[in-house]
């Protein structure tokens, strides 16, 4: 999904982050620094952004369809 993460190393690390079990996410917040969960947290809210624009696209999209078949 292209948009908000631009580049393989950041998307790389988002997924890390999003495939975690508990387990493995509390192993992970033990051993990382202040920076690795200011980056976490800017990457969870790119994603966040990159997801509300695209059910924005598709809500549109939808519309717009629906609209083409009542006419």
């Amino acid at each position: 999904m292209p948009g908000f993460i631009n580049n393989s190393h950041d998307r790389n690390n988002l997924n890390f982050l999003l495939c975690l079990d508990n387990h493995s996410l509390k192993q992970w917040y033990k051993v990382c620094s202040d920076d690795d969960l200011l980056y976490a947290k800017k990457l969870l809210d790119a994603y966040s952004l990159e997801i509300e624009e695209e059910t924005k696209k598709k809500f549109n999209h939808s519309n717009v369809e629906s609209k083409q078949h009542t006419e």
